[in-house]
């Protein structure tokens, strides 16, 4: 439980250092949501906590590294990264999470933003990379989906999270796998739907501003190591979690 205050209290401060309004607001929803439940009172999922810790931290170290150039910042935040690898692999996305901040900030990802996270891109590989051999020298990676059923199982997924995100209703240990099949309808619908949302907040960002975009992809790259593009252990059990 302490370990999830200190995520709380980091989250708040991240978003302050974002300079977004609400941000007590922020975390507090963050905290009392419920599909936080099972990271926070089963001892199996301690790695989900453990690796939001050091996200959190990573980001902000990261944030200050790009306001004074001091590479111990950054190197505090790769060091702290790596930590959240180690918890659980789907830190991976915290450099794109970056990029993605420096788009809704300027409106252009340059060349120094790339220099910048280079270390956090290629800490993030390495260590995927092992964690990736492991899993298939422990061949739980035996799922046989083709590219397209697996496009289609993760748009079907992104739009679960997405609701219950917001509805946070019939909630489960375990959803049932859903059929999968290169005619299913309702996950063709999912992707379109995904692609129309993409393409309608590009249009829109010079009236409404970068933010909803920044935050859709956010959303997306974030969730994108647990939406099945890439096969894990988990998916013989069920493509979507409350954690």
């Amino acid at each position: 439980m302490l370990l999830y205050l200190g995520n709380v209290l980091l989250l708040w401060r991240l978003v302050r250092r974002l300079a977004v309004p609400g941000a007590w607001t922020v975390a507090a929803i963050w905290a009392v949501h419920p599909l936080h439940v099972e990271s926070v009172v089963w001892i199996i999922e301690r790695k989900d906590v453990l690796s939001g810790l050091f996200y959190l931290g990573a980001a902000l170290a990261y944030l200050s590294f790009s306001e004074t150039n001091r590479w111990s910042r950054c190197c505090l935040g790769v060091g702290l990264y790596a930590l959240g690898l180690l918890a659980k692999s789907a830190v991976v996305t915290l450099p794109a999470a970056m990029l993605i901040w420096h788009w809704w900030q300027r409106g252009r990802v340059t060349a120094k933003d790339l220099l910048r996270t280079a270390p956090f891109f290629l800490v993030g590989l390495l260590i995927s990379l092992g964690d990736l051999a492991f899993y298939r020298f422990r061949e739980v990676l035996s799922l046989d989906y083709s590219l397209l059923e697996r496009t289609l199982i993760a748009a079907r997924a992104l739009w679960f999270y997405a609701v219950k995100l917001v509805w946070p209703t019939e909630l489960a240990v375990i959803y049932p796998r859903w059929e999968v099949r290169a005619t299913d309808a309702l996950a063709w619908t999912c992707l379109a739907a995904a692609l129309a949302l993409a393409t309608a907040l590009w249009l829109a960002r010079r009236r409404f501003g970068r933010g909803p975009l920044a935050g859709a992809l956010f959303l997306a790259v974030t969730l994108s190591p647990a939406l099945g593009v890439v096969v894990y252990g988990d998916m013989q059990f069920s493509f979507v979690a409350d954690r």
